[in-house]
């Protein structure tokens, strides 16, 4: 590894609370402390992070070399194109939320030509979505509106992560139970590191995985 010494590593991080948000002006949430806990603890590495809006703009962020990666992610092909996954961090499961008296199967025919299904904008459940083929999907910018919608029957499911729409539904007033959930997927959670960055610190990528396996390790005595 021969990172430029005493150059930081630029992340960027979508808001996507709980994981990665900011509290009074400071990156904050399980994932920034993941992230900093091994790249700053455990490698030593300054770290400069940088809250952007969505996953769409940490991704044109890195294409364009204003950041040296992005975090916390789930992987895919498009992302792929001009970075390199991590070992993953955590896990994050996608889930279905419907309203309780609501009896909807979210792989039929008729919920998929009809159902409307909200999300949070370029995230890789908006882009889920649209690959699979459902007809009505209301991507929002804030994953706090989510709760209420669903609440008030504007929309018919909410396809989101497990944590990030708890934590919604109980800073508005409700509680993840007042809602049904089936879990679709577990997806890694992970980091994203440019190619350019990667061309200029060989070895790099080895040493980040490395700690991270070694940080799980830990955490799971």
């Amino acid at each position: 590894m021969s990172a430029e010494q005493g150059k930081p590593l630029r992340l960027v991080f979508a808001e996507f609370a709980p994981y990665q948000y900011e509290q009074d002006g400071r990156p904050a949430g399980i994932g920034v402390k993941a992230v900093q806990r091994v790249l700053e603890r455990d490698l030593g590495f300054s770290l400069e992070l940088r809250m952007v809006p969505n996953y769409g703009r940490a991704l044109a962020e890195v294409s364009s070399g204003g950041a040296d990666g992005f975090f916390l992610a789930s992987q895919n092909l498009e992302r792929d194109k001009v970075a390199v996954f991590s070992e993953p961090l955590m896990v994050n499961r996608w889930s279905w939320f419907f309203n309780v008296d609501a009896f909807l199967e979210p792989n039929s025919a008729q919920f998929l030509a009809t159902a409307r299904v909200a999300t949070l904008l370029h995230t890789n459940t908006h882009r889920w979505l649209n690959e699979q083929g459902y007809r009505h999907i209301m991507p929002v910018m804030k994953s706090s509106l989510l709760p209420r919608l669903l609440d008030q029957e504007r929309i018919d499911a909410v396809f989101l992560a497990e944590v990030v729409f708890a934590q919604e539904a109980a800073a508005t007033g409700f509680e993840v139970e007042d809602f049904t959930q089936v879990v679709a997927m577990a997806k890694p959670f992970g980091i994203y590191i440019s190619n350019h960055y990667l061309e200029e610190n060989k070895g790099f990528m080895t040493t980040l995985n490395e700690a991270i396996k070694r940080d799980k390790r830990l955490l799971s005595q």
